[in-house]
């Protein structure tokens, strides 16, 4: 390795150059070599040889601006370098350097102005180290720092924030100050304590908050927070420990979020599902309440069922007593009269016999009546159907059988048009006082009269259908069909 000084001097200082000549040229981590005021390369070493790939030959005497980018010598920062080394003594720059084969490193240049015993300015001395990787590293995390920095910016519904070990901010967010109002220069280095209530501050809890995130690596939470304006807000809250290298507390993370909302919605939703259950229970109350009074009510209808059976049977077995002590008197009557007309059979006269006959006719009908009264009694125990019925013909029976009543009481009764209809006979049978108004009521200054007749309304139904229990005489009209007089 050669090397060119141009600096003059005696023999007595031949030693002591050669031997830092030595020194420069073993250096191969710098580039260490001499410029002239012009920049022009008057010496170089084995380091600024491994670094920049020419050798000696190639350039000594070569203007130092080759090795800066063509952007940075078109702006002129060569000579800027050189002219703020000679006004300031030296410069100290970093940036991209060019290598002979024209890939790029980044250096870590200092510049110093040289000069000799009598002050003369002779040049500069120039000292160059690749930090290339140390750039790299450099950058990375700077576009790390960067992109953090993005990303807790960005994050508008937390607030993320950093606490030294003693509880001081340190740094604050866009999120933070939506949520607790405060801007960055309000809070940088106040306590993290100005966010909780009185109370909170009053039993120490920020400091215990720390505390147990320093033993346990985190401390997590929610509670009541206060903003800015002295409102309050509901906070989930998670405090993590932060632990440099050497496993030294260097402060806290902590990341908070409004749950106000969520709270409150917690707060209804466990309010209604009381309001369900009071009213669950409420009802639960009212059934057995309604049970207990649809069991009251029920033993009183069994027991006045029971009643009415009991009174059912005993008048069952009056009418069955009645319809037999009635019936005997009734035999020796026909028997008689069937006498009287055997014996005087030829010598009655037209008006005796007449009278004979009514009143073998009239015991006929009075053994009817009490038979019906019998099955009428009876009718608990007879199947519920019904039959079809001429309605004409049993109002023409009605009227024969209260014939004389009708001649006494000087009524008109008049049968007209009758539907058909369906009953139970035995029940219709049984009923011989539902005789038409009319030829009950007594004869006033003139006669009754009455027509029994019968016309369907607009309601679609039929006197032939048993529900409908139509009724023909006017004074009891039952839908379906009405009586007109």
């Amino acid at each position: 390795m050669t090397t060119v000084s141009v600096i003059d001097e005696d023999a007595s200082n031949a030693a002591a150059n050669q031997h830092f000549s030595l020194l420069v040229n073993g250096v191969r981590e710098y580039a260490i070599y001499m410029l002239d005021p012009q920049g022009r390369i008057l010496t170089w070493n084995a380091g600024g040889q491994r670094l920049k790939g020419y050798p000696p030959a190639e350039i000594i005497g070569e203007n130092f601006s080759r090795f800066f980018t063509q952007d940075d010598r078109d702006r002129g920062v060569p000579g800027r370098i050189l002219e703020s080394a000679r006004k300031h003594g030296e410069h100290r720059d970093a940036g991209w350097r060019v290598r002979k084969d024209g890939s790029r490193f980044w250096a870590d240049v200092l510049l110093t102005a040289i000069y000799d015993q009598e002050g003369t300015f002779k040049g500069f001395a120039k000292v160059t180290r690749d930090e290339t990787e140390k750039h790299e590293m450099q950058e990375r995390l700077r576009a790390s720092e960067e992109r953090f920095r993005l990303l807790v910016g960005g994050l508008k519904e937390h607030a993320l924030y950093m606490l030294d070990p003693g509880g001081h901010l340190q740094s604050w967010n866009e999120g933070a100050q939506r949520i607790k109002q405060y801007s960055e220069a309000e809070v940088l280095g106040r306590h993290f304590g100005m966010f909780f209530t009185p109370d909170d501050r009053a039993s120490n809890k920020p400091q215990r908050e720390l505390d147990i995130a320093a033993k346990l690596g985190f401390f997590e939470e929610e509670g009541w927070r206060l903003r800015k304006d002295g409102t309050r807000f509901w906070a989930s809250v998670v405090v993590t420990a932060l632990l440099g290298a050497d496993g030294q507390l260097k402060g806290f993370a902590k990341v908070t979020r409004d749950e106000t909302k969520r709270h409150q919605a917690n707060i209804d939703l466990q309010q209604a599902l009381d309001r369900t259950i009071e009213a669950e229970g409420l009802l639960r109350m009212q059934t057995r309440e309604l049970e207990n009074r649809v069991a009251e009510r029920t033993g009183l209808l069994s027991a006045q069922g029971d009643t009415l059976r009991i009174m059912n049977a005993e008048l069952e077995q009056f009418a069955y007593v009645a319809s037999h002590d009635l019936q005997e008197p009734l035999r020796m009557i026909t028997m008689h009269l069937d006498l009287l007309q055997l014996w005087n059979r030829g010598n009655l006269d037209e008006r005796s016999g007449e009278s004979i006959a009514l009143a073998l006719a009239g015991t006929l009908r009075m053994r009817t009546l009490i038979d019906s009264l019998l099955a009428y009694s009876r009718l608990d125990h007879i199947p519920k159907s019904f039959d079809p019925v001429d309605a004409g013909r049993a109002a023409g029976e009605a009227v024969e059988n209260i014939g004389k009543i009708i001649a006494e009481r000087e009524a008109e009764v008049t049968i007209g048009r009758l539907p058909p209809t369906a009953s139970n006979t035995i029940a219709a049978r049984s009923r011989p006082s539902k005789f038409p108004p009319a030829a009950r009521a007594r004869s006033g200054s003139s006669p009754s009269r009455t027509t029994a007749s019968a016309f369907p309304r607009n309601t679609g139904r039929n006197c032939s259908n048993p529900s409908a229990a139509c009724t023909i005489w006017r004074n009891s009209p039952v839908p379906g069909w009405a009586s007109r007089s």
